[in-house]
């Protein structure tokens, strides 16, 4: 059951941060039932070439965790570019905030490895596991979209935002590979349930945190 709960706060986590982004930009809502639908096709598209790929999973976690790297990196450019041009008078959130809310190669990697996980821990249909897994993706993007919109933000609150996801993934980046170096762990079941679990948890707490503390301390300082 720890492996189920584990994919699910993991997805939702993406969810938040794709929601998120599409919240903080200028455009509306209706934005982010575009940005959902390819989370859908992923997830019904990887449901049905995962057990093709558990077999090169270490090879690819290994290409996540760089990639990962490089999409910190690029957050935080991304968030400091964006910030900085708002204060010039410029916004130019309707274009940086696809670098928070498209699918990501850790995303999709998050994604594959959700449905293979469900798959064998619930001993369902892999085709209706994908579905699941897209539409969790696509409702808690377009959710979470309107929860952001109600504070009305800014397109500095995005770059802002940018910033503090980019450095928590910074943070993974390094702590990743003490938990993907555990080779006697049997099967990818228990390795992702009971090890990849908690820094998930540390990650999507700690950016929610800062997140609620940018918007409300940043309210009551105007």
């Amino acid at each position: 059951m720890i492996e189920v709960v584990g994919v699910m706060l993991s997805l939702l986590f993406f969810g938040i941060k794709a929601g998120a982004g599409c919240g903080f930009s200028s455009h509306s809502t209706k934005t982010a039932w575009y940005i959902g639908f390819p989370y859908l096709a992923a997830g019904i598209v990887f449901s049905f070439i995962a057990p093709a790929l558990s077999d090169r999973l270490d090879g690819l976690m290994n290409l996540t965790l760089l990639l990962h790297s490089m999409l910190a990196v690029l957050l935080i450019l991304s968030g400091i570019y964006t910030a900085k041009s708002w204060w010039g008078g410029c916004d130019v959130s309707k274009k940086t905030f696809l670098v928070l809310s498209v699918p990501c190669p850790v995303c999709l990697t998050a994604t594959l490895l959700a449905c293979t996980i469900l798959t064998e821990a619930l001993h369902l249909n892999a085709a209706m596991v994908g579905i699941g897994v897209g539409l969790f993706l696509l409702f808690a993007i377009v959710f979470f979209t309107h929860i952001v919109k109600q504070f009305h933000p800014s397109p500095r609150g995005l770059g802002e935002l940018m910033m503090v996801v980019g450095m928590f993934y910074l943070i993974g980046a390094l702590i990743m590979p003490a938990y993907m170096n555990l080779k006697d762990v049997p099967t990818v079941t228990v390795s992702f349930g009971n090890e990849m679990l908690f820094p998930l948890l540390a990650m999507a707490a700690v950016a929610a945190s800062g997140f609620v503390f940018k918007r409300f301390w940043g309210g009551a300082s105007r």
